[in-house]
């Protein structure tokens, strides 16, 4: 019973989210305190941090008061020095978890065109920087007709508008400069897709990828057995994280390339349907014991980042 009870003061207590925040700034700049894209990586991801708890509260993921969510976010990050340092595949992360919070609002909603135009323009922002998201828009599809009940001839239109307006504007800004060429460099390699060669992949590669997948499928069985304890809204938004997840997960298996950006949105994506498992997950003595071994195993994880990988 001690044991649960530590498990519970874990995911509940006050300062977990503070104390893990405070030790992953101090792993997070130690290496190198005066790299300005280490504290510019650091200050993003507060960002993204700060914007998943709103998330999270506002669509009240959790049943219980917990931080379990941002803390698993949080020490993710920190166990995973190649994503500390500020890069452009940064930006659509931002794009699409503030899409979220667009595309949930629509939930149910009789007049949702404001809020699904703004999520599908900004989803294409995020897109125009890392092209393979483009894949990514079935699922939004999916998740207003099936899940949040907001697919209707108005906001399909809004979705198309909010999709035509940034390439619109991207397309009227070339020909302006006359740089229209640009746009076939930019999007030409994205075009020639060949699968790659995972022989050729490093052992941190697939330590973290697997680590990742394990972590998920975790979650995903145990919201699978349990999601009857939430409310309907709840359900519907833990399941689009879900199909957005998988299709982030195959992408990130498909373009081992850009692992850098993929590792974040999938992290980003995976945290609630994991930190959901941690927080609520039942069990006496071996609980306790299975998330302290899991905790040791992405500290050990983080280790090999920073010393071996």
């Amino acid at each position: 019973m001690a044991q649960q009870t530590l498990r519970n003061r874990i995911a509940t207590g006050v300062f977990t989210l503070p104390v893990t925040v405070v030790l992953s700034i101090a792993v997070w700049l130690l290496p190198d305190t005066g790299n300005l894209h280490t504290w510019a990586g650091l200050c993003f991801s507060g960002l993204l941090t700060y914007l998943l708890m709103e998330l999270v509260n506002r669509n009240q993921l959790l049943r219980i008061r917990s931080r379990m969510i941002s803390t698993t976010f949080v020490l993710w990050l920190a166990a995973s020095p190649f994503l500390h340092s500020w890069h452009a595949g940064m930006l659509p992360a931002l794009a699409l978890l503030l899409s979220m919070f667009l595309l949930f609002s629509s939930y149910q909603k009789e007049h949702a065109e404001r809020e699904i135009f703004y999520a599908f323009f900004l989803h294409t922002l995020g897109w125009l920087v890392f092209p393979p998201l483009v894949a990514l828009y079935p699922v939004f599809y999916v998740a207003m007709g099936v899940h949040l009940r907001s697919l209707t001839w108005r906001t399909l239109g809004a979705s198309l508008l909010g999709v035509l307006l940034p390439l619109w504007f991207g397309t009227a800004g070339l020909f302006w400069f006359g740089q229209t060429g640009r746009a076939a460099t930019y999007f030409g390699p994205w075009l020639s897709f060949e699968l790659p060669d995972y022989r050729a992949l490093s052992l941190s590669f697939w330590l973290n990828a697997g680590f990742l997948v394990w972590q998920f499928l975790l979650g995903l069985l145990h919201y699978y057995r349990t999601n009857f304890n939430d409310k309907i809204r709840v359900r519907m938004c833990f399941y689009v994280f879900i199909l957005a997840d998988i299709v982030l997960l195959t992408l990130l298996f498909l373009y081992p390339a850009h692992a850098t950006t993929l590792f974040l949105l999938a992290i980003l994506f995976a945290s609630p349907l994991v930190g959901h498992y941690y927080a609520l997950a039942r069990g006496r003595g071996w609980m306790t014991f299975w998330f302290l071994l899991n905790t040791l195993l992405l500290v050990a994880l983080g280790v090999f980042n920073y010393f071996f990988a």
